[in-house]
């Protein structure tokens, strides 16, 4: 029986980068390829903007996949590619449907009254996934609707939701000896969300931060399913840029500093050469600005409201998971690059402001994660008050 493969793709802000991987008769992956090509400057934010270049990087990919020994002489005939990028977010939505009379509640009736969510919502962009979060069959809350009988059914949906010009710019793309019905799409939070988090961390719920080039996405799971994501347009080539124009560097220096010595928590003792004092100077200031940014969300705070102790609050452990990963990890290699905070804390122009009393912030009642490759344990301290 001849092995099965599959091919993805990611399509980042920094780099296009697949792999090919081996898959089991138990579904068990087994990668036998990863190779990477530049991409900078024709992905902004996530989103393609020179098809023509990002077609022939993709083109290049593919070939060095094929002429990787482990997958040789093997060609490439299908591959999966994310959506993602700076225009996509989550939007809130719920339906409600009233039977005549009493059903067996059905997959027909669960994508009907998919259906009505989509129907209420307004907006330009395209509705790229419906995820299911909560049902009521008669009142009554459900695990899964399929399978009960009721008159009444009503349920909680969130709608991952991208610009039109993300999907369209994908399509465009062209990759020799493959044609568009072999070219699979699917959501890059979604499936970062698979790969990290366990089952029981998307129950009690947890955020999931994921480090870019140039963006950051946050995605907040609760009771099992994801209830909110939002993307900021901060990335790691804002380190490189800070880098760039405060030591007069040229790129590529810049970048070999910040992956090489950079380090965005404060050592326990001061570094011996004043350069590295200098380049971790710059990294903190923008690593805390993200970390801020990602605290200020109120979207966020909102949703740690609904899961908030009255007597103590969780802070979590910190991980990160970053889409550049290798020399544009937007923080050190080395290192995990942010404390743990409290989620949901009030926060007011120029400082922070954490309170521990549930009436004035909401905690979420669960894990925050920053998943990487090198990831450590973090201290529970929140991030230094600054002002501007």
């Amino acid at each position: 029986m001849e092995q099965r493969s599959i091919v993805a793709i990611e399509i980042g802000s920094s780099k296009l980068k697949g792999a090919v991987a081996a898959v089991d008769p138990t579904g068990a992956l087994t990668v036998l390829a990863i190779e990477e090509v530049p991409a900078t400057n024709n992905v902004r934010h996530g989103r393609v903007q020179n098809v023509t270049e990002v077609s022939s990087g993709l083109n290049e990919l593919i070939r060095k996949l094929e002429n990787n020994p482990a997958v040789a002489p093997r060609k490439i005939s299908a591959a999966a590619l994310p959506i993602g990028g700076r225009s996509l977010a989550s939007i809130s939505a719920s339906a409600s449907l009233q039977i005549n009379k009493e059903i067996e509640i059905t997959d027909e009736t669960v994508e009907r009254l998919k259906k009505e969510a989509v129907r209420d919502v307004v907006t330009a962009k395209n509705i790229e996934a419906i995820i299911p979060r909560h049902f009521w069959v008669n009142n009554v809350q459900v695990q899964n609707a399929v399978g009960t009988f009721g008159r009444q059914l009503r349920g909680d949906f969130t709608l991952m939701a991208c610009s039109n010009e993300n999907r369209r710019n994908l399509q465009r793309l062209k990759i020799d000896g493959i044609d568009s019905t072999g070219i699979h799409y699917f959501l890059r939070p979604l499936a970062i969300g698979e790969l990290v988090l366990t089952q029981t961390e998307r129950q009690l719920g947890c955020a999931l931060v994921d480090f870019g080039a140039e963006t950051t996405t946050v995605s907040i799971y609760k009771d099992g399913a994801l209830c909110f994501l939002s993307t900021l347009p901060l990335g790691s080539r804002l380190i490189t840029r800070d880098l760039m124009s405060g030591l007069n560097l040229t790129e590529e220096r810049a970048e070999a500093f910040k992956t090489g010595q950079g380090n965005a928590v404060a050592p326990e003792s001061e570094a011996a050469d004043a350069t590295s004092r200098e380049i971790n100077a710059y990294v903190q200031a923008r690593a805390g600005e993200i970390a801020a940014n990602i605290i200020r969300l109120q979207d966020l705070r909102s949703a740690g409201r609904h899961s908030a102790r009255r007597r103590r609050c969780q802070t979590a452990q910190l991980r990160r998971t970053s889409g550049s990963t290798g020399k544009d990890t937007g923080t050190c290699r080395r290192h995990a690059a942010y404390r743990a905070v409290p989620l949901g804390c009030r926060t007011f122009p120029g400082k922070h402001r954490h309170s521990r009393h549930p009436d004035s912030c909401g905690y979420i009642d669960a894990r925050m994660h920053l998943y990487t490759r090198s990831c450590r344990s973090l201290g529970t301290q929140p991030p230094r008050r600054t002002r501007r």
